[in-house]
């Protein structure tokens, strides 16, 4: 079973847990940036 994760805000730690969870064999279902007013989901 994957590791389902929502990113709340893409900044730097953000993009480092994206980085670490494509290692792990997680998945990143949600990206959601207030700062940038973006929000993408799968």
């Amino acid at each position: 079973m994957t590791t389902r994760i929502a990113l709340i805000g893409y900044g730097k730690m953000g993009k480092m847990i994206a980085d670490l969870a494509a290692d792990k064999n997680c998945e990143i279902v949600s990206r959601i940036d207030p700062i940038l007013r973006i929000a993408t989901t799968k």
